[in-house]
């Protein structure tokens, strides 16, 4: 028996690649994986993921590439669905590939269309929903590459163009969520937002928080005890609009209130056109070890002012023992508790009084990362949830009962 997991496709980022990641491990521990993916090694200025090290050293686990190309069909298909929405003809080689496979596991909405393609058998597919789409679509939808271009600038088209395409989207989600036999989300916030709009889909819905190996994050300590400078760390992909607008808080109005020895460092993607004559901002761009420049932070922002899904970005910070200062929004469906394991704020003034707090009192703020790591110990761990993965698969008779 095996289960297939459809992973890695067009809109792929860091956060992306650690939810798979953690998803491979959970199935890893109760069935051979082939991840089916129609990307090969992604390494561009804005994300430096490659499939190997997603499923790199997990026993049991191989991958196959399905070359897909785009053509004026697909193209059309994305146009009326923003998803892509046809069927692959499947080689002789692929279709005995498949003959072994018991069910297919989804990553992702732009592989929807591979699963109709591949189940020729007609096995039980599972969709994870690493957000509700059409909320971070409105968002996100802006940084595609039709709407960066000449036409797409345009405001009339804009407007008419984003009403359309955000409703095609969600009808096409929605059919996705009601074909699928079993659904994972990330937070109960997310099945909350899914259950509002389709109440019949709840049965089928089962949270499954984002999560890492938390025996891969060391606490991290800066080693500065009598140094002066602090290091306060945002990480995020940098052509992502809620990751835009936190830069440009974070510049515009918090790093303006602190001095050259408090460092404000942007880690992640290519450095965005942001005009900014201060001292104490520093575009740090992607790093092959995000682990490196967290050990080295003294505390680390998210002031996200919307988006959608859990923050994998909050998970490493909280795991490498590090204080946490984020908005509302940022937090979002993590089990967290202000000023017992991190810092909450939604106002700026409020925000930049919380970093002033963690700056000047030490013992509070090893105190707050040390509740933050034992909050991901606890609750956010993979192997917390490899059971409840494999009891969902067990229910739709994969594994036998």
């Amino acid at each position: 028996m095996t289960i297939s997991l459809l992973s890695f496709g067009t809109r792929v980022d860091r956060g992306w690649g650690v939810r798979v990641r953690s998803i491979v491990q959970m199935i890893s521990t109760f069935s051979p994986i082939e991840v089916f993916h129609i990307e090969n090694d992604v390494n561009e200025a804005t994300c430096n993921l490659k499939l190997p090290s997603i499923i790199d050293n997990i026993e049991g686990t191989h991958s196959t590439y399905i070359e897909m190309a785009e053509d004026a069909r697909t193209k059309i298909s994305r146009l009326f669905n923003y998803y892509r929405n046809d069927r692959v003809k499947l080689s002789s080689t692929l279709l005995k590939k498949v003959e072994g496979i018991e069910a297919f596991q989804v990553e992702s909405l732009d592989l929807f269309f591979l699963a109709n393609s591949l189940n020729v058998h007609k096995k039980p597919i599972i969709l994870d929903e690493h957000n509700v789409y059409w909320n971070l679509l409105k968002y996100g939808m802006f940084d595609s590459p039709f709407f960066r271009g000449w036409i797409g600038r345009n405001r009339f088209i804009r407007r008419v163009m984003a009403f359309w395409l955000l409703n095609r989207a969600k009808k096409f989600e929605l059919r996705c969520l009601d074909a699928a036999d079993a659904i994972f989300v990330t937070s109960g916030v997310d099945k909350s937002h899914i259950i509002s709009v389709n109440p019949k889909l709840e049965g089928k819905i089962t949270v499954i928080p984002n999560c890492i190996d938390v025996s891969e994050y060391a606490i991290g300590h800066s080693g500065k005890t009598h140094e002066k400078t602090r290091n306060i760390v945002f990480v995020g992909r940098l052509d992502y609009s809620p990751n835009i607008d936190a830069v440009q808080t974070i510049i515009n109005e918090i790093a303006p209130r602190f001095d050259r020895t408090v460092r404000f460092q942007i880690v992640g993607g290519q450095v965005p056109k942001l005009e900014h004559n201060l001292e104490n901002v520093d575009f740090i761009g992607i790093v092959p070890d995000i682990k490196e420049v967290l050990k080295n932070a003294d505390i680390c922002i998210a002031p996200l002012r919307f988006g959608s899904g859990t923050r994998i970005k909050i998970l490493e910070y909280l795991a490498m023992g590090k204080p946490v200062v984020s908005t509302s929004i940022g937090c979002e469906g993590l089990m967290v508790e202000n000023r017992r394991n991190i810092m909450i704020a939604d106002d700026i003034n409020t925000f930049v009084n919380a970093i002033e707090e963690l700056i000047e009192n030490r013992d509070f703020a090893e105190s707050i990362g040390r509740e933050g790591r034992r909050l991901i110990e606890e609750k956010y761990d993979w192997r917390l949830y490899a059971s409840t993965v494999r009891s969902v698969y067990r229910s739709l008779g994969v594994l036998g009962q």
